[in-house]
């Protein structure tokens, strides 16, 4: 099937060559044009993530300056369970839990009072309440509390056993948090 359209012999392999060399420029721009894309798309990239960086970096810096109700009653709460005689010259550590997400107060504008539940620290955990006495916007919130108490503790350096004299050689002093002990 030689048509009259169709060149023969040499002239054809000319227009294949030709053709070809077509393609492989054609394959050749699409595939720059891809790679300007991708070095677009990466470029965009990086600067994305140098923003969002920023970003987080100045809410970081600024977020101190935005403390909710919410945080301050935690900081009146753990300012308390510090300055309790409970301590006595031991190490306190103090965290507050955290608050159920549907509790919601507002500013307070007057001052924040607050009371130890239980009077006296009994355990690991501990409650504290605290109050706004501003008289046009009153609430109060109660703060649930992490308390350790490390204080010295004589221990046995290795297993006792019925007989063994408890003395220098068998115990020493080791912090252990106080209100974790059974005994």
């Amino acid at each position: 099937m030689n048509g009259t359209n169709r060149p023969d012999g040499p002239a054809r392999k000319a227009v294949l060559r030709a053709h070809a060399r077509e393609r492989a420029r054609a394959y050749a721009r699409a595939r720059g044009a891809r790679g300007g894309a991708r070095a677009l798309a990466r470029a965009m990239r990086f600067r994305a993530v140098g923003i969002l960086t920023a970003l987080i970096v100045a809410l970081a810096l600024v977020a101190p300056a935005f403390a909710t109700p919410l945080d301050e009653a935690a900081g009146h709460a753990i300012a308390l369970v510090r300055a309790l005689p409970d301590a006595d010259g031991a190490r306190i550590d103090v965290e507050a839990l955290p608050f159920d997400r549907r509790t919601n107060v507002t500013p307070c504008g007057g001052e924040l009072a607050s009371e130890l539940v239980g009077r006296k620290l009994a355990g690991a955990r501990a409650t504290v309440g605290v109050r706004c006495t501003d008289p046009a916007n009153p609430w109060s919130v109660a703060v649930a509390l992490r308390v350790s108490l490390f204080k010295p503790v004589l221990v046995a350096k290795h297993a006792l056993v019925r007989g063994d004299v408890v003395d220098g050689d068998t115990t020493e002093l080791a912090e252990r948090d106080g209100l974790q002990l059974g005994y």
